[in-house]
């Protein structure tokens, strides 16, 4: 599925996110298949997981402004070659990409600390790497 990201796609998500509106799909079932497919949610990223649905899952889950889907492998190949460091680094400062995609600064929410950031971020790389091994898009 292709999405064109315009520059009004992205304003419209800032606003989004600005006004602390979640954007969700009527079927949220997305977020109980990740945890019986993906074993080490609930030990080791149970609290990045938590993290990540309140803060992250907006934008990701759904590519809002060009945003990387963990469960599309073939959005995250390129980004996993990267040092971690670097997904640290765009998730805290915030990150304008290409194609007129946008990383705002901690998501959004300016009170996540960056150990909080990074959580999330181990999350979705650990989410990624899982479905780039195991399944296709």
């Amino acid at each position: 599925m292709f999405y064109r990201v315009t520059r009004q796609t992205i304003l419209i998500g800032l606003t989004l996110l600005s006004l602390g509106v979640s954007v969700k799909a009527e079927d949220n079932t997305a977020e109980d298949d990740t945890a019986e497919e993906f074993p080490l949610i609930a030990d080791e990223l149970g609290e990045s997981r938590k993290v990540w649905l309140q803060n992250c899952q907006t934008c990701h889950a759904y590519g809002i402004a060009g945003a990387p889907i963990p469960k599309i492998p073939s959005q995250w190949e390129e980004r996993l070659q990267s040092p971690l460091s670097q997904l640290y680094q765009h998730a805290i400062e915030g990150f304008y990409g290409e194609s007129d995609t946008h990383m705002p600064a901690r998501g959004g929410n300016p009170a996540l600390s960056d150990a909080e950031v990074t959580a999330a971020v181990d999350y979705m790389v650990a989410l990624a790497t899982y479905y780039l091994l195991t399944k296709k898009d």
